[in-house]
């Protein structure tokens, strides 16, 4: 009745394994821009490995309500079965959101699918009141 339990939590931890990974890392070179509009850019890299026995196609977006806007050149990100893919993107917000020179950026990837991850970014940005 034991090695019958174990087997039922073992079979409900596989059933439950992320069909997806998803990393978010800093981008290359400056951490953040201003822009002339005073909107300040971020840099960033995403990392998508796909678990699944088929390939997916992934989008990343915000959720309502997020000031952030994502700038992707190639998207939606299509990753073979099994495989994973690495992509520059850059993250976009108000000069307003920046606490103490951070913002916590709320990002979300989907398949369309089952998958759907929110997932979040630091920002780095300005210190003090911004300009408008």
């Amino acid at each position: 009745s034991v090695l019958i339990g174990i087997g039922i939590a073992l079979a409900l931890m596989m059933s439950r394994t992320q069909t997806t990974d998803v990393i978010l890392l800093r981008g290359l070179g400056m951490p953040f821009t201003v822009l002339p509009s005073g909107e300040v850019v971020n840099p960033a890299r995403i990392k998508i490995s796909n678990r699944e026995n088929e390939g997916r196609t992934y989008i990343i977006d915000v959720p309502q309500g997020e000031p952030a806007r994502i700038l992707l050149d190639d998207e939606p990100l299509r990753v073979s079965a099994g495989g994973s893919v690495t992509r520059a993107f850059l993250i976009q917000v108000p000069p307003t959101v920046f606490n103490n020179g951070t913002y916590q950026a709320h990002l979300r990837v989907r398949d369309g699918h089952a998958f759907n991850k929110d997932v979040t970014y630091r920002l780095l940005g300005p210190h003090g009141e911004a300009s408008p």
